[in-house]
């Protein structure tokens, strides 16, 4: 049995502690988060039977009261997959996820069986998504989402349209010899540029840098590792966050909140999550 414990702090005032917990076959069974007074918030149990094709998740509240149970079944293929979630209230969602060589196709139902809404992406033969449809319970077509890709596999664009098939916005992604987006730019529904992102990389492909109207970006990386990012909104406000590891595995995230001008070390981390693992 593997443990992994994490606290996690939230506004300075706020402490969230958590406990996972896993099996012999490294398959998380319970997840368990606390208050700052050790009170439980949230219990979900995973179940899993004899038969690899049918898994169970329980979802309790802060008093151990059931609230949701998930009943999940594959097919022998793993590509057919149906979700059953029953409530207190009596109510039921069912879900079917029915994925072929190209295509995903999800439908949710109620108890009584009638339509709530569905979803179908279509992939090429490198599992590139091609195409979104999403449709409601009215089966009106609510968002519709046309993707291309260059010969060599990287997207090159994403074109949104609504229900009518008229356009609602298109994203433009440039790329540099090594396929990394340089540069994403945003068009409304009559092409005019609304907002562009650049981004840089390292010598091993990670983001370093990015630059929009909305924010400026920096990472940091040791041994090929985010270690530190710092992000400036257009109000001054930056947000730093620090990543540290013991060996391969994550041991804490701590984000701090300071107008432009503040010494970082003068300040409090607004959140912060530790995490423990025990073998």
């Amino acid at each position: 049995m593997k443990i992994k414990e994490y606290t996690k702090y939230i506004d300075s005032d706020e402490v969230l502690t958590g406990t996972e917990i896993y099996d012999s076959k490294n398959r998380k069974t319970s997840d368990l988060i606390f208050d700052i007074n050790g009170n439980q918030e949230i219990r979900i149990d995973y179940i899993f039977e004899e038969d690899e094709n049918f898994e169970k998740i329980l979802n309790f509240d802060e008093n151990n009261n059931l609230i949701e149970e998930k009943i999940i079944h594959y097919n022998n293929d793993k590509k057919t997959i149906k979700t059953q979630s029953s409530f207190p209230d009596g109510s039921l969602t069912i879900n079917t996820y029915d994925r072929t060589e190209n295509r995903l196709f999800i439908k949710s139902e109620d108890e009584n069986g009638d339509f709530e809404g569905s979803t179908e992406r279509f992939f090429d033969n490198n599992s590139n998504l091609l195409e979104y449809i999403q449709i409601n319970d009215f089966e009106k077509k609510e968002k519709h989402v046309l993707n291309k890709y260059d010969n060599n596999g990287y997207l090159i664009q994403s074109d949104e349209k609504d229900e009518r098939g008229k356009p609602l916005a298109s994203y433009k992604f440039s790329l540099d010899e090594k396929g990394n987006c340089i540069l994403e730019e945003k068009f409304n529904n009559k092409g005019k540029s609304l907002e562009k992102t650049s981004f840089q990389y390292d010598e091993n492909g990670n983001i370093i840098k990015s630059r929009s109207t909305n924010a400026n970006i920096n990472y940091e990386y040791a041994n090929n590792k985010l270690v530190r990012e710092e992000r400036i909104g257009v109000d001054g406000i930056r947000h730093i966050t620090f990543y540290n590891f013991i060996d391969d595995k994550i041991s804490s995230i701590k984000t701090h909140q300071l107008p432009f001008e503040e010494d970082l070390d003068n300040s409090l981390p607004v959140s912060e999550v530790r995490y423990e693992y025990i073998d």
